[in-house]
């Protein structure tokens, strides 16, 4: 199994009324952006400090956008396990695979979940739209990221 492969467990609890998720590979998500792009950040810091003005250009290219990208990932992702169904407010298929839905929760920030088959993906929409929560569904295409 690759670690880029995502594939989310999820069951749902009628007794609770709580959605629990369960991401095979979520550590190696949470920690990807940090091994990738920390190397970046430190050597732009160290030669912003040296004065080296070619290389500080060169780092600054990669480790500013990195930067930015991975605070807006911290700020808007979440990776809770247990989920009411009252703190979702919507659904969002951003493809036509039916591999990911992302959940629009309350406090504004979406759970990514994944799925290697169409049909638990569609058990899953199926008790969305049991329990009346909106689905949308996006274009395939390029577009901004959903927290925009």
């Amino acid at each position: 199994m690759s670690i880029f492969t995502r594939k989310t467990k999820w069951r749902w609890s009628e007794k609770d009324k709580v959605l629990a998720l369960k991401d095979d590979n979520l550590f190696y998500l949470l920690w990807m952006p940090l091994l990738i792009f920390t190397p970046a950040i430190v050597s732009f810091a160290i030669h912003w400090q040296q004065g080296e003005m070619v290389e500080t250009i060169l780092s600054g290219t990669v480790a500013v956008p990195s930067l930015i990208v991975m605070m807006v990932w911290f700020k808007t992702t979440s990776v809770r396990n247990v989920i009411s169904l009252d703190d979702v407010d919507g659904a969002v298929i951003k493809n036509e695979m039916f591999s990911t839905v992302s959940l629009k929760l309350t406090n504004g920030r979406y759970r990514q979940v994944s799925f290697n088959t169409e049909s638990t993906c569609t058990a899953f929409l199926d008790l969305l739209r049991k329990h009346h929560i909106e689905i949308e569904k996006r274009t395939p295409y390029w577009s901004l990221p959903l927290n925009y």
